[in-house]
């Protein structure tokens, strides 16, 4: 039966529940995050937010995750989603493949061929007679493109592989071959890293495919391979250049690099380096070069190497240095610091000698001193880079120069700022002080939690400021806090700023079930927010095991007061009701999305502002939770407390789904709902509720939970009764009836009563 069971995208619960089985969440998680046991889970630092001390857990047991701080969690599909930011149908055939499991055939125009789980070009099916002229798709139509993230991650394998293939093997390569070697990298580094050639010849690519369908070379123009001209043709963007694949964790091409050669030429010979524009894929700031390669290395070693150039990477993993990566011509960024810890304890920057390499590391040493993170700056000698300084002096010295040359942050911007630096120089020495303690103080732009006090090496760093430009601690401490209040300031006023341009819901306007949308600024009165959530939530765990249900009348009185059961405020619901009935019937006379029908909330539960469907009442909150906790209720719970009667339309959804499995005899555990529901919000609001029904109801046997259902039920209906007694006191009072319809009304009142009575 379960087999039978679809949702919205035609897969089958069984089928959902072979890939679940088939993927272990804990290793799935461990492949982004350093995950450490702790008991019978496992916790790791949180991926979507500054994480200081392990939030997130892995449930290897239910096979969920959770962070209580964001306020996230779900499954192995979810987790994929959110990490991957891939749509559900996406995540399943990511897992799928990674698992090995074949997938129903979909009457879909693929403009690519598949690409394997590892994310490198599966050759067998991506080369053709010509060596990898078959892309697949419709010869000679001019049939649409669908653009989807599959379709380019199979793009950009498959042009990484003509440019690879081409350089190993092709006469026109010999110069890039040259090259290469001129430079002393191995042919072993040229394929573990794919490097490839583009000749130089506009359509040299085009010429690989079968045909010129417009749909395939609109999909590898998406994926940056293809330029598209003034002239309404096609170009190949890299051509005249040597290509440097760039992959993501997953192994999968995304991207690529290209680098000029002398005596070869190219557009726009001025720029040594392109990389891929913006794409689905490629976004430059957050990608590294090479993480892919090194990233089990860097698991191992606890640390990572960042260099400024591909050359410098490869080399340094030919001399044994695998844990090194590059950024892609940018500096170090926020997103890069970011990845890079959850994997790393300590950061090498490993710097060219030239002043550049030394400008763009004092832009980014604010990051790095805001985010606690413990990085090791090695510049080297002026002129020299780290590929050639270890091709002259080989890997013992440059592992020296790391052990003993690489200083923290705060000592290399002391260093740059100091040297040669002329003491008797009032005003050379008073800018290179303010400079440093500027950068002390930018740190708090972008720590999420206060700076109460000078950290350690903050303050030897003050004492030989105070040393050497001969100022007492005390005033440079003052300034210190001077310029920390300004920088909150600034801050928060940007902050505002954005709000104002961008409005209150964010980029996305989706705030889920009690998660507070993160504005990522420095506001005075959140930041300290992580520790607050983290206390509030040690408070209500031990609310919750004490937690019991009060006698009948209280919690009858309970139940009224936080409702606020009025006279005039059932009246005033009431008109509500009719407002919300006529709101609906108009969007659907002007043809607009009811906002507060389960199928929009279906369809947008991730982008939509649950606000707007208020907030859950006691009854459904706890009767949620008990059916979370213990599906076989439901029978009991359906019939007793109809579906309609759940007002919030999340929790209505989910019970008319609820409803719907069992129908059909499939039993509607936390892990099947998983499968049923597509989306984050929906998940992390499902792992959510389970968290909070364990917490409360793990202790009790199932006579006391059935017990506790039952009490919940009757308080219910007496809660019901009195609603309406009140609603009839109301209405009967009210000056627009006559006494005959007063009559007429108590007749029905007291005919009722019997009913129930009998």
């Amino acid at each position: 039966m379960t087999g039978e069971f679809l949702v919205s995208f035609g897969y089958s619960l069984e089928l959902k529940e072979q890939i679940r089985q088939a993927t272990d969440i804990v290793q799935l998680v461990g492949e982004y995050v350093r995950l450490m046991p702790k008991g019978r889970i496992f916790v790791g630092l949180c991926p979507w937010h500054d994480d200081s001390s392990p939030s997130l857990q892995v449930n290897p047991e239910r096979q969920v995750y959770r962070c209580w701080v964001c306020n996230v969690g779900g499954d192995v599909f979810s987790f994929i989603m959110k990490m991957q930011n891939l749509t559900f149908p996406e995540a399943l055939e990511f897992l799928a493949e990674r698992a090995g499991i074949p997938l129903p055939e979909k009457k879909k125009f693929r403009p690519f061929s598949s690409y394997s789980s590892s994310g490198h070009a599966s050759r067998g099916n991506l080369l053709g007679e010509e060596r990898g002229s078959d892309l697949g798709g419709v010869e000679g139509t001019e049939e649409p493109a669908e653009i989807t993230k599959k379709s380019l991650f199979a793009a950009s394998a498959w042009a990484e592989e003509q440019y690879h293939q081409c350089l190993l093997a092709s006469e026109d390569a010999q110069v890039a071959r040259e090259y290469f070697s001129q430079r002393k990298i191995t042919e072993e580094s040229i394929r573990k890293f794919s490097l490839g050639f583009a000749p130089p010849e506009w359509g040299w690519l085009q010429k690989r495919l079968k045909g010129k369908s417009i749909s395939r070379l609109s999909v590898l123009e998406a994926a940056g391979v293809l330029g598209h001209s003034e002239r309404g043709g096609y170009y190949d963007r890299f051509r005249g250049r040597v290509i440097f694949p760039i992959h993501d964790v997953m192994k999968r091409s995304v991207g690529m690099g290209g680098r000029t050669i002398p005596g070869v030429q190219t557009q726009n010979e001025s720029a040594k380096y392109v990389n891929t524009p913006e794409t689905l894929l490629f976004k430059k700031r957050k990608m590294l070069y090479a993480l892919d390669l090194a990233l089990e290395t860097i698991r191992k070693t606890r640390r990572v190497l960042v260099t400024e150039g591909y050359m410098d990477t490869i080399v340094a993993h030919q001399y044994g240095f695998t844990d090194t990566v590059a950024v892609l011509g940018t500096a170090v960024g926020m997103d890069h610091i970011q990845v890079l810890k959850r994997h790393a304890d300590t950061i090498f920057l490993v710097l060219d000698g030239d002043a550049a390499g030394q400008r763009r590391t004092l832009e980014v040493l604010s990051l790095f001193v805001a985010k606690s993170v413990d990085v090791r700056i090695l510049t080297l000698a002026e002129g020299m880079d780290p590929a050639e300084f270890l091709l002259a002096y080989g890997a013992a010295d440059f592992e020296k120069l790391l052990q003993s040359n690489a200083v923290d942050a705060l000592q290399h911007a002391y260093e740059v700022y100091t040297k040669d630096l002329d003491t008797n120089n009032v005003n050379a020495s008073e800018q290179a002080l303010e400079n440093i303690l500027k950068l002390m103080a930018e740190g708090v732009r972008y720590a999420r939690k206060p700076v109460l006090e000078t950290t350690f090496r903050e303050f030897k760093l003050l004492q030989n400021l105070s040393f050497l430009f001969r100022v007492p601690e005390t005033i440079l401490q003052s300034r210190l806090n001077e310029l920390r209040s300004e920088v909150r300031r600034e801050g928060y006023v940007s902050q505002e700023m954005r709000r104002e341009e961008g409005g209150s819901q964010g980029k996305s306007g989706f705030v889920s079930p009690g998660i507070s949308a993160d504005l990522g600024g420095n506001f005075p009165e959140n930041e300290d927010k992580d520790l607050q959530e983290k206390k509030n939530f040690s408070k209500s765990q031990k609310n919750l095991e004490n937690f019991s249900f009060p006698p009948s009348h209280e919690a009858d009185e309970t139940i009224k007061l936080n409702l606020s059961i009025k006279e005039d405020a059932i009246i005033s619901k009431t008109e509500q009701d009719a407002q919300d009935f006529f709101t609906a019937f108009e969007a659907v006379v002007n043809d607009q999305p009811d906002l507060h029908s389960g199928e929009y909330f279906l369809q947008n539960a991730d982008t939509v502002d649950w606000a707007i469907y208020g907030k859950m009442d006691v009854y459904q909150q706890e009767l949620l939770e008990l059916l979370i906790y213990r599906p076989s209720f439901l029978s009991l719970v359906r019939h007793k407390f109809p579906v309609d009667q759940f007002s919030y339309v999340p929790a209505r959804e989910l019970v008319i789904r609820m409803c719907e499995m069992e129908d059909d005899g499939v039993v509607p555990t936390l892990e099947r709902l998983l499968l049923i529901f597509e989306s984050e919000a929906i998940h992390s609001w499902l792992v959510s509720l389970e968290e909070k029904s364990a917490l409360k109801l793990n202790r009790k046997t199932d006579e006391e939970l059935m017990a506790v259902l039952e009490e919940l039920l009757s308080s219910y209906e007496r809660f019901q009764l009195q609603s309406q007694k009140l609603v009839h006191t109301s209405v009967f009072r009210s000056q627009d009836l006559d006494e005959e319809q007063k009559a007429s009304m108590l007749e029905e009142l007291i005919q009722e009563a019997r009913k129930k009575l009998y």
